[in-house]
């Protein structure tokens, strides 16, 4: 795992994990609220990963289950290949 950040108000998780793709890493971000401020006061947690397609909860557990359910396969080729 390259870094792990969480806003100082809560409403953000960054998780940006080293791999062998073209750009070296894959990035995640969990979020209350759209990053992009789309669809402002609808209570959602958000995961994005750059390049694939946006996901909404409803619930913030399944939003952070989610995102384990992403990061176990990058975890386990960093710890595979020795990074």
């Amino acid at each position: 795992m390259q870094t792990f950040t969480v806003a100082r108000d809560g409403s953000e998780v960054a998780v940006k994990i080293k791999d062998t793709s073209t750009r070296g890493y894959t990035f995640f971000l969990l979020a209350r609220a759209h990053p992009q401020g789309r669809w402002p006061g609808e209570t959602q947690a958000w995961l994005i990963q750059p390049g694939a397609p946006e996901r909404a909860f409803r619930a913030p557990k399944e939003a952070f289950e989610e995102l384990l359910h992403e990061l176990a396969p990058a975890w386990r080729r960093v710890s595979r290949s020795g990074s």
